[in-house]
């Protein structure tokens, strides 16, 4: 599964991507399944009910957590490929040891905290 703010992948374990609004429900949006999607804490946090899903995909490119290579894992609005990245957990889970991703410091960058290093 892939954050579909940053473009991040974390099929290694889908359950530390959050549910979001597109469309923020305090702009109007629904709790429709066409206006929900995956995103990475961090992204959420910076998301919030402040923006749509492709202003913050805009400012991520901007900072930079949005690389050119990641830019296929995202849905562009195409509902189909949006439910790709809803999936459910797969049947075995991957051991602990299984690679992280990178950290993309999205709090660090904005002033916050550093953002920590699941283990």
């Amino acid at each position: 599964s892939y954050c579909q703010g940053c473009g991040a992948n974390y099929g290694f374990d889908p359950r530390v991507l959050e549910v979001d609004h597109i469309r923020p429900k305090a702009d109007g949006g629904s709790d429709a399944y066409d206006n929900l999607t995956l995103l990475c804490p961090p992204c959420n946090k910076v998301k919030r009910d402040r923006m749509t899903l492709t202003g913050l995909q805009q400012d991520n490119r901007k900072a930079g957590y949005l690389k050119p290579e990641n830019e296929p894992n995202l849905s562009h609005g195409n509902p189909n490929r949006r439910r790709t990245g809803m999936r459910s957990a797969p049947a075995v889970m991957p051991s602990a040891a299984a690679p992280q991703p990178p950290a993309h410091g999205h709090a660090a960058a904005r002033g916050g905290a550093a953002a920590v290093t699941r283990r």
